[in-house]
């Protein structure tokens, strides 16, 4: 996955992750494979974002190297981990990541595949600060 970091300085632009167009024949889900992740809640440090719809996610096995993979080209979510419950977690994390950087960033700092993941995440999510 290929992504810049945000700067201060606008003339540098936050990237969109590059996902894959088409997934590799090795990542496709075996017979059997149907392990789906749903989303309702992302808990962050000072807010909670709650999925204005359940979002759920397939993950696929690639066969090769065993570890499970989530590819969402709209939220721009590109994870993998050596088990279901890690996946799960990363899934999590990934979204805490993007909600970050992407969200919550001003679009003359991201690029245009960058705000279309923006715009996919406003869509998706409702964040709600935590009491102080």
């Amino acid at each position: 996955m290929q992504t810049k970091e945000l700067t201060s300085s606008p003339q540098q632009k936050a990237y969109a992750p590059q996902l894959p167009l088409q997934i590799p024949p090795k990542l496709l889900p075996e017979s059997g494979w149907d392990q789906l992740i749903t989303i309702t809640e992302v808990r962050l440090k000072s807010s909670t974002l709650f999925a204005v719809e359940p979002v759920t996610l397939k993950s696929l096995k690639d066969t090769d190297s065993g570890y499970l993979f989530v590819l969402n080209q709209d939220l721009g979510i590109n994870v993998f981990a050596h088990n279901y419950k890690q996946l799960v977690l990363d899934v999590h994390e990934y979204i805490d990541f993007l909600w970050t950087k992407y969200a919550r960033a001003d679009d003359s700092v991201l690029t245009t595949a960058a705000q279309r993941i923006k715009r996919h995440l406003l869509k998706t999510f409702i964040e709600q600060k935590l009491a102080a």
